[in-house]
């Protein structure tokens, strides 16, 4: 009976929080969620996956795994004498299969057009998502979790450098090491792995959509890549925030 009271309490504070929100944002929520939930959007998932479970097939599944251990062992390799280097490889593997992944997604197994597709207006998608275009929003949503891990993984195989504190050695034990700058976990500076993880973020986005361009195989836009760019940075937010708890 207790557990019974305390997950109905729990329930009770929840429904608090959600009605201290605006107005305008919980429709805003409801709408998303409605819309997430309709038919017409379980058709369009149900479709996309199915599709890309038939055309996966085990060639492409081999191709995925024998990518992410050839990341793996290449990073092994490469930073044999770094500290860091098994989290660095488990990184580089994790990035190797999502980048494969990410390029099937969205070139391999998308419809080809008779004609290249694009839209040049800046902002398009944001004005017409804000006049009442909840599907839009669900795209504008996709493309900042689409572009997430960029931001975790990439931090992840920045350099790293040694510390002054490292620096200083064993020879010194006890002695308190010489002061240095802040500095990230990666051992670099901050703005350097956040320039260099927005930099691959907008590369990456940039080249999907040049390929989509090209091959007829998506519409080129520019607020895919500023959505793209944007879910990077997040991601980045999600690591720095990760990096102070542990």
């Amino acid at each position: 009976m207790n557990s019974v009271f305390l997950e109905r309490g729990k329930v009770m504070d929840f429904i608090g929080i959600y009605q201290e929100i605006p107005l305008p944002i919980r429709k805003f929520i409801h709408d998303i969620g409605v819309e997430l939930l309709s038919e017409k959007n379980y058709y369009y998932f149900r479709n996309l996956f199915m599709r890309f479970y038939h055309s996966f097939g085990m060639k492409n599944a081999a191709v995925c795994v024998m990518t992410g251990m050839a990341a793996f062992l290449a990073v092994c390799i490469w930073k044999r004498k770094d500290r860091h280097k098994w989290r660095k490889a488990l990184s580089a593997s994790f990035l190797s299969i999502y980048y494969y992944l990410l390029y099937l997604y969205t070139i391999v197994f998308r419809p080809q057009y008779s004609k290249p597709q694009y839209e040049l207006a800046l902002f398009w998608s944001y004005r017409r998502a804000l006049n009442g275009s909840v599907y839009l929003w669900i795209e504008i949503i996709l493309n900042y979790i689409l572009f997430i891990p960029i931001g975790l993984l990439m931090p992840v195989l920045i350099k790293h450098k040694k510390t002054g504190r490292q620096k200083y050695g064993r020879k010194n034990k006890g002695k308190r090491a010489p002061e240095k700058r802040k500095r990230g976990c990666t051992g670099v500076k901050s703005g350097y792995a956040f320039a260099i993880t927005v930099l691959t973020g907008i590369l990456t986005s940039l080249s999907i959509e040049i390929s989509q361009l090209c091959f007829r195989r998506g519409l080129f836009e520019w607020d895919d890549i500023i959505g793209n760019t944007v879910g990077t940075i997040v991601g980045y937010g999600i690591y720095k925030m990760v990096e102070k708890l542990f």
